[in-house]
């Protein structure tokens, strides 16, 4: 786990390398272990790879500042944390021989083990133990289709120059897990993983789109990956599951998988047969997952996706004395609600020893370290669970597990949001009444929803989709409301309309279906944020989160063989809790209750807001372009008092001061590298 970066000056123009280095400094945190450097003529196809201040001792390369001021036209650059081979050997960007490809990467290739033996059979042969030459060779050997045969989490830049004219060669993983964000104007080429490495290497820094923003406070939506778009205009993302080619005067993106190609095939099989598929698929992902020379960990909440992964790790490590001293991080707190699900936590631990570490995140503790964490985010987020995942991960380096797994992307794949609303609606139409209302009793005694919760929330559906076409952005008007009168008057909306109408004319609108709406939420609006948290919140303390249930044959097999068994007798996730139900206590495995990855919302907000509210009236503060300050302070004073005491007060609030904090924050303030 790393992070990459990278520029071409396609006009041929020498790029600034010592500006260079200091924008890679800029993500020391995503690779504390070494750093490492790719200088190249694109006329004449020379390399030369460097090191840098953070190498380690005994690397035989020159020093990278031994060429500042050098005529190169290319330059990669890498910060390396250690997971797989920890000798120099490891040292990125690796390549750059007579071979005519070099390559910096971030992520890991988990079954780099199985591809490197199939090209030592072709005659290749290898100098380290990493995944990154197991990659380079398979580019050799099998050019930008090698990527379909990878099973991991990747951001990668390969540069090569074996045709000829050079060329550049990008890839991102199937979902998103690791970033890669480029910007291409005036000739220069820049890519990275981190907008605070990439804006400096910029003739100017980005602007912040303020539609996107329009959307993020009215109803927390983001600019979704799928699309390539970001909050910073002229500023890309390389779309999950594409890849990138750019020659001199060309750039082309190829899509290399797509999940909605991917039909149901149940074939007759019964609910149980397909658990125990899943089963296999998911044991097999966790053990993959376990490949690492570093000590690897797990996240623990006590709910079934965390609890199943770290029942399978254990298995795999044979359940003996290495068992036990398998790390489980958590965070819980003081108060009760449900949102603290320690005694959950509690249970599992009974059956499985593990050396459990506890965090309380508090108020005190969010308000000194929120401009950080919204540095790290590199965008507002809208709920403060960001800051318990945060909390997590600091834990983690504390106790010096690098390598982390956890539970992401199930509650999309199998359901667990309860959309019971769309499997009723869907039920009604094949089906009729009668079969929709032998579901709903189902439904009500599992969880205690009835008729009265369904005709609530179907009429606050409507509503929402009323407000889409008055306003442009659906639902939750009071985030409509606050924005700044100049921004709502001057934007034209239309482009975000379309983003939010695609989105709820979806699942969540009124077609598409229980697996319409999973998919969207896995490829396009959902997973990807919650991927992108993970990434920032783990790499700003220096650790690798690997998240099993996004291994692609666990997803394919989530939508050929699982559709018609996740939502089932009531229960959401089924097929996945039928899976795991030998291996987890039952008060666990068949929890009635949905908890997310929550935290005492109204104590934080709270807090926050008295804490930072003079932020928010300061006339030099840039969050006066994108919000209306009165508005704003009304409902701040009115949460103080009380009187607004649900919880979607409570979150636009929160996106308030979390959008002042990144407005108003480093990655918008005077470049720390000088002018351009």
């Amino acid at each position: 786990m790393c992070g990459i970066l990278g520029q071409w000056n396609r006009d041929g123009r020498p790029v600034d390398i010592e500006r260079f280095v200091r924008a890679n400094s800029l993500q020391r945190h995503r690779g504390p272990d070494d750093e490492g450097y790719l200088l190249a003529d694109s006329r004449t196809g020379s390399a030369l790879i460097c090191k840098g201040d953070d190498s380690p001792g005994g690397l035989d390369l020159p020093h990278v500042s031994e060429h500042f001021g050098g005529a190169f036209d290319i330059v990669l650059g890498h910060r390396r944390l250690s997971i797989l081979d920890l000798s120099p050997a490891g040292h990125q960007p690796m390549g750059g021989g007579g071979d005519g490809v070099a390559i910096t990467y971030n992520g890991e290739v988990y079954n780099y083990r199985a591809i490197r033996e199939e090209l030592e059979g072709a005659g290749y042969r290898f100098e380290s133990g990493t995944d990154t030459e197991v990659i380079l060779r398979a580019y050799q050997e099998w050019g930008a289709d090698c990527v379909s045969r990878f099973n991991g989490m990747w951001a990668l830049a390969i540069v090569d120059f074996r045709g000829g004219e050079p060329g550049l060669f990008f890839s991102r993983d199937r979902f998103g897990i690791k970033p890669l964000n480029y910007s291409e104007a005036g000739g220069r080429l820049v890519f990275g993983s981190e907008f605070k490495s990439v804006f400096p290497l910029l003739d100017r820094r980005p602007e912040i789109d303020p539609g996107y923003v329009a959307l993020f406070m009215a109803n927390g939506h983001y600019p979704a990956d799928s699309g390539g778009e970001t909050f910073y205009r002229g500023v890309g993302a390389l779309p999950p599951g594409c890849s990138l080619t750019a020659g001199r005067d060309d750039l082309s993106v190829r899509r290399y998988w797509d999940l909605g190609q991917v039909g149901p095939d149940g074939g007759g099989a019964t609910g149980e047969e397909v658990a125990e598929e899943l089963h296999e698929l998911l044991s097999d992902a966790v053990r993959l997952r376990l490949r690492a020379d570093v000590r690897v960990g797990s996240c623990l909440s006590g709910g079934v996706d965390s609890s199943g992964i770290v029942a399978l790790a254990n298995r795999h490590l044979g359940g003996g004395d290495r068992a036990g001293e398998f790390d489980t991080f958590s965070a819980v707190y003081e108060s009760e609600g449900a949102y603290n699900e320690r005694s959950f936590i509690d249970i599992f631990r009974s059956r499985y020893r593990t050396r459990g570490h506890f965090v309380v995140p508090t108020s005190d503790r969010l308000n000194e370290e929120l401009d950080r964490i919204v540095y790290h985010q590199e965008l507002p987020f809208p709920t403060t669970s960001i800051f318990a995942q945060w909390c997590v991960m600091e834990e983690a380096k504390r106790r010096d597990t690098p390598v982390l797994l956890d539970g992401q992307a199930a509650d999309e794949l199998f359901g667990g949001y309860r959309p019971y609303p769309i499997l009723l609606r869907e039920r009604v139409a094949s089906e009729g009444f009668a079969a929709a209302l032998r579901t709903l009793r189902e439904i009500k005694s599992v969880t205690g929803m009835g008729m009265r919760s369904f005709a609530v929330g179907e009429l606050k559906r409507r509503v929402k989709l009323s407000l889409d076409r008055r306003l442009g952005f659906g639902g939750k008007a009071g985030g409509y409301r606050l924005l700044a009168r100049g921004l709502a008057e001057s934007v034209d909306l239309q482009r975000y309309r379309d983003v939010v109408r695609s989105r709820y004319e979806s699942g969540f609108g009124k077609g598409g279906g229980l697996e319409k709406c999973l998919m969207d939420m896995v490829t396009d609006f959902h997973l990807g944020v919650l991927l992108h948290f993970e990434d920032r919140n783990s790499m700003a303390f220096s650790r690798e989160a690997r998240v099993p249930f996004t291994d692609y044959r666990v997803v394919e097999h989530a939508f050929r063989r699982a559709p018609g068994h996740k939502l089932k007798g009531g229960w959401t996730k089924w097929v996945l809790r039928k899976a795991l139900s030998e291996l987890l206590p039952e008060e666990i495995c068949w929890r009635r209750d949905k908890v997310g990855f929550e935290t005492p919302e109204h104590e934080f907000v709270t807090a926050a807001y008295r804490y930072r509210r003079d932020r928010l009236d300061d006339t030099g503060s840039r969050f006066g372009d994108f919000c209306d300050r009165a508005m704003v302070r009304k409902l701040g004073e009115s949460v103080l008092r009380g009187e607004r005491v649900k919880l979607r007060h409570y979150r636009m609030l929160w996106k308030c001061l979390c959008l002042q904090s990144w407005v108003d924050g480093d990655l918008f303030g005077a470049s720390p590298l000088g002018g351009a």
